[in-house]
């Protein structure tokens, strides 16, 4: 992201290892107390929550419950949703001094209660230099910040990615690719958090 280029104290928390990170897991297990003594309050948070059981192509293979109800029929969805929620809760006892956001694909999770009331912007990645189009959500709040205007399906801004087809998000092979945030997009960001300090991902 553009906070480490710009040479930011950037904390990463990672569950997998493909990605670099200062501390490797499980969120659940995070204590606000313990963090802030450990690293101080941080400027801004964000937070990436596995999307696996929230993607809309996956609506039928983790949550049942009838039309729209949404009620979790698998262990990942179920873990899934209690990461969010305490995600939520370190991000409000952690304070952040300049703002906080949540990302995940446009999907299931904005129709759970776990993120009811907070919040949202959605954004799509062409309208931040990305090829892909890729919808998705941002749940929180960051003084100075808004998100550029949509774009729609068709528009040339974006690769076409019908679902199915081997283009966009679901084209590319490598996770790690597939997870990158566009530089424009963590620019924007960076331009809106006025102070140099902390930033935790």
């Amino acid at each position: 992201m553009a906070f480490s280029l710009a040479g930011h104290q950037v904390i990463k928390f990672e569950i997998d290892r493909q990605f670099k990170a200062e501390e490797y897991v499980d969120v659940c297990s995070l204590n606000a107390k313990d963090l802030l003594n450990k690293y101080g309050r941080p400027d801004f948070i964000w937070a990436s929550p596995p999307c696996t059981a929230f993607s809309v192509a996956s609506i039928g293979h983790h949550w049942g419950g009838g039309y729209r109800s949404y009620e979790a029929k698998t262990a990942l969805a179920l873990h899934s949703q209690a990461l969010v929620a305490h995600t939520v809760k370190l991000i409000k006892e952690l304070n952040a001094k300049h703002g906080w956001l949540i990302e995940n694909p446009r999907g299931i999770l904005r129709k759970l209660d776990v993120v009811k009331g907070l919040p949202r912007q959605t954004v799509t990645y062409c309208q931040y230099g990305d090829q892909r189009m890729k919808p998705t959500d941002l749940w929180g709040k960051l003084e100075g910040w808004e998100a550029r205007p949509m774009c729609k399906n068709g528009d040339s801004c974006h690769q076409k990615a019908p679902r199915g087809s081997r283009t966009g998000t679901q084209g590319l092979k490598n996770s790690k690719i597939r997870a990158e945030v566009p530089l424009e997009l963590s620019t924007s960001l960076l331009l809106a958090v006025a102070k140099r300090g902390q930033i935790w991902i």
